[in-house]
């Protein structure tokens, strides 16, 4: 920016999204749309999301999440408690018969392995989103456990202590 410019959201709905587009303000008054960059999310207060120029993209400040009870290089500034993401996948018969079969051989059942990479994924997913809805940016002591609710149906839990951190000097 500029001097004389300040970045801020103004009431003007972007093309394709909705929500109000970031703009700059000049010294004169006059108001131009920013180039494409991370902005304070018009949709989510706290958070930031990505302006593609134009319009708003799906792209958010990423949640740092670890599995350590510190961040390096980071101080925490507000612990907020705890944030779950919770899934329970099926693979529903063709697939699972189709895993049987494949398990009677040796070696890995990609059927199995698809389906339970879907899952952990997912359950991060959610761990993020609740630390999200919590005002977190962070995601401490992160534990992911998985367990066999029924035959072919898997339970994955994603648990942390949400967190507010902010960089430390010289980092």
């Amino acid at each position: 920016m500029r001097v004389g410019e300040v970045a801020q959201v103004d009431n003007r709905f972007a093309s394709g999204r909705g929500g109000r587009s970031p703009s700059r303000r000049h010294h004169d008054g006059s108001a131009s749309s920013p180039p494409p960059g991370w902005y304070p999310d018009p949709f989510e207060p706290g958070s930031t999301r990505w302006w593609d120029g134009s319009q708003w993209g799906q792209q958010r400040t990423p949640i740092l999440v670890c599995t350590t009870n510190e961040l390096a290089g980071h101080r925490v500034d507000r612990v907020l408690g705890v944030c779950v993401g919770l899934v329970a996948n099926s693979m529903g018969f063709g697939k699972s018969f189709a895993a049987g079969v494949q398990s009677m051989s040796r070696g890995e059942v990609p059927q199995w392995t698809e389906a339970l990479e879907a899952g952990r994924r997912v359950a991060l997913e959610r761990l993020e989103e609740h630390a999200r809805q919590l005002g977190a940016n962070a995601v401490l002591a992160m534990r992911l456990d998985a367990s066999e609710l029924a035959q072919g149906l898997v339970e994955f839990v994603a648990y942390g202590t949400a967190a507010v951190v902010s960089p430390t000097a010289g980092t």
